[in-house]
């Protein structure tokens, strides 16, 4: 503990700030948890509700058939990769589950003299004593795991609902300019005609604008943190595989 007080000083105080220091736990920093998990929290709750009201009044705004029958599809698309999204992210959890239980259901179905020994897929310091309470500490990484993979498929899910969305907003964009300069358009007569396409052109370019603030407001909502995250995936990356060419140049 003096050499993470010593060396990792900068760790422990950020850590600290928000309440994420595991050693010595005050109630200052169990408020400090709660309150920056809060703020969070209803932040990205009231960039989650901004993008679903506009959605909703995106569906409201539509009158067409033909248009209600595009936006349809995409949705149709977005909720089968949310199924997909779904049922993959599960499987793998299923089958870290299945792993993971696999010494106590052995022990059930041909028991040994001995119970065969059970660890964690993950390694992680409780302070108690491990085989005491190693049912516990399993239902624990259990419900991690089952909350780590929901938030995961929710988060994906959403996003490429959204983004579905938008390219439906720029399709029926794309449709109703197609049908302002169509073949039977243009047999209309002269005066009747321009008036015609003027009215069709607009609500085209009124469609347009509406699927583009969509996008900057998607890109607002998601822009920085995704940014964020790509930076720190490329840092971890590239650490990684910096470790792994030490590794092999020690070993050749």
């Amino acid at each position: 503990m003096h050499a993470i007080e010593r060396y990792y000083k900068i760790n422990r105080i950020i850590l600290k700030l928000v309440g994420l220091w595991p050693y010595h736990q005050s109630y200052f920093s169990q408020l400090l948890k709660v309150l920056f998990v809060s703020i969070l929290v209803t932040f990205i709750f009231a960039q989650l509700k901004r993008l679903l009201d506009q959605i909703q009044d995106d569906w409201n705004s539509l009158k067409d058939k033909f248009e209600i029958k595009i936006i349809k599809k995409y949705a149709c698309n977005a909720r089968l990769f949310s199924i997909v999204v779904m049922i993959y992210c599960y499987f793998g959890l299923l089958s870290c589950g299945i792993v993971q239980f696999l010494p106590i259901i052995l022990d059930v179905l041909l028991p040994l003299n001995d119970s065969r020994p059970h660890y964690l897929l993950v390694a992680t310091e409780y302070f108690v004593s491990q085989e005491k309470y190693f049912h516990l500490m399993l239902l624990h990484e259990a419900l991690a795991y089952i909350i780590g993979t929901t938030a995961l498929c929710g988060t994906s899910a959403i996003i490429m609902t959204c983004i579905l969305h938008a390219c439906a907003l720029f399709k029926i964009a794309s449709c109703r300019i197609e049908n302002a300069i169509k073949k039977s358009t243009l047999m209309i007569p002269s005066p009747k005609r321009e008036y015609f396409i003027y009215r069709k052109v607009v609500h085209a370019v009124i469609m347009h604008q509406k699927a583009s603030k969509f996008v900057e407001l998607l890109t607002s909502s998601f822009g920085t943190l995704f940014s964020i995250l790509i930076i720190l995936g490329v840092s971890s990356l590239t650490f990684n595989l910096f470790q792994v060419s030490n590794t092999v140049s020690y070993f050749n």
